[in-house]
């Protein structure tokens, strides 16, 4: 029977791991930063981080989102029509968000802008929500919102109690705006042509200038 040190898989792969072991880099970028980068990733996003949203109000008539930042809301110091409401979470993370009373004409360009996520009217006392129904922010501002409004049964938590008792079950209507300007595709293309021109202009021209220096073409600049 053959030794295993005589073995040509075994001399291979412990040549192969002298190799690796002798360069200190190797073991630091193939072993150490690995696990440093997954910790460093996983304490970044196991933090809970706060969420801000800005709602836009069209009202005519009082609904239940009003009497509810009658209670909890805090006007902002900056800008009287704004009304701050912050909502502590420590499992889902806290938010905050911040109304803001407009009329229909002002809200559509915030919305156009990216100042603004969702657009809250009134119809006959009840809340209508206005938003791209393909924008996952504006989902997650009304599912918040439409939870804090509407909160059901189970809900737990000394907050989500308050907001039982106060808040009255009012029907919640969705409108999807389809206006050009306030879709998701709307930011999305130019995003991605800035982005394509950015990084063109960005390592298109550094490449250009690497390469001539490397073939010494020093003259043309």
């Amino acid at each position: 029977m053959k030794s295993l040190k005589n073995n040509q898989l075994y001399q291979l792969t412990v040549t192969q791991w002298l190799e690796t072991i002798r360069e200190p880099e190797v073991l630091f970028w193939g072993i150490l930063f690995p696990v440093l980068l997954s910790i460093g990733m996983g304490l970044a996003f196991t933090q809970n981080s706060e969420s801000k949203f800005r709602v836009m109000m069209v009202e005519e008539n009082r609904t239940s989102l009003d009497s509810l930042l009658d209670v909890y809301a805090q006007p902002d110091p900056k800008d009287a029509a704004i009304s701050i409401w912050d909502i502590t979470d420590n499992t889902l993370g806290d938010s905050e968000f911040s109304f803001v009373r407009s009329d229909w004409k002002s809200a559509i360009v915030a919305l156009k802008r990216g100042e603004a996520d969702v657009i809250v009217t009134d119809s006959l006392g009840a809340v209508r929500y206005h938003f791209d129904p393909h924008n996952a922010q504006a989902q997650l501002v009304y599912m918040k919102l439409s939870a804090l409004i509407s909160p059901p049964a189970p809900l737990k938590g000394e907050i989500g109690r308050s907001v039982a008792r106060n808040a009255p079950t009012a029907e919640a209507f969705i409108a999807p705006l389809t206006l050009k300007g306030v879709r998701y595709i709307d930011f999305l293309i130019p995003g991605l042509i800035a982005y394509g021109m950015m990084s063109s202009i960005m390592w298109g021209v550094s490449y250009g200038i690497i390469e001539r220096r490397s073939q010494n073409c020093c003259g043309a600049w």
